[in-house]
């Protein structure tokens, strides 16, 4: 089911108050974007049943509908938003006009089991814990490894980003 904060929502915004009674109190385009991005960053795949169910990114360990409990290799933190990382996650990174996506990837090696893939047009430039800063190009990847910040200019917007 839908995340608790999506349902209290479209209950609002659908209320016979809203929609007829005072239809200038509805959301406007921009409220409903950051709803649809939350609702993204809750999004998960089980590593189990390996079906996607909308997890409670508040909380360290999730718990899947098949019951099967298990905790995110990592959480990427974007400004107020927290994305846990896991296997297949789809990114949504928000500019003002545009929405462009990057992605997780499981990789069977020793530096990380979770990376992060650039399908963006732009580099991300990494921080790593020793301060070295990397540029990541497109259609290469980092590992999603805790202390990494990023940066990335899109559409002359900065976002930046850490793994915790």
């Amino acid at each position: 089911s839908y995340p608790k904060f999506v349902r209290e929502v479209f209950k609002k915004e659908f209320s016979k108050e809203i929609m007829f009674d005072n239809p200038t109190r509805r959301k406007l385009d921009e409220e409903w974007k950051k709803t649809i991005l939350a609702m993204t960053d809750h999004l998960m795949l089980c590593p189990h049943c390996h079906n996607y169910f909308y997890g409670d990114v508040t909380k360290d360990e999730q718990k899947c509908e098949c019951g099967h409990v298990f905790t995110p290799y990592s959480k990427l933190v974007i400004g107020k938003r927290t994305i846990p990382l896991t296997e297949n996650k789809t990114i949504l990174l928000q500019t003002d006009s545009e929405h462009f996506v990057t992605s997780v990837q499981k990789k069977d090696n020793n530096v990380a089991p979770i990376w992060v893939s650039n399908t963006l047009h732009e580099p991300i430039y990494v921080t790593t814990t020793k301060g070295e800063i990397r540029t990541i190009n497109p259609n290469e990847s980092f590992p999603a490894k805790k202390g990494l910040k990023f940066a990335v200019n899109i559409a002359n917007n900065q976002i930046k980003g850490e793994i915790i």
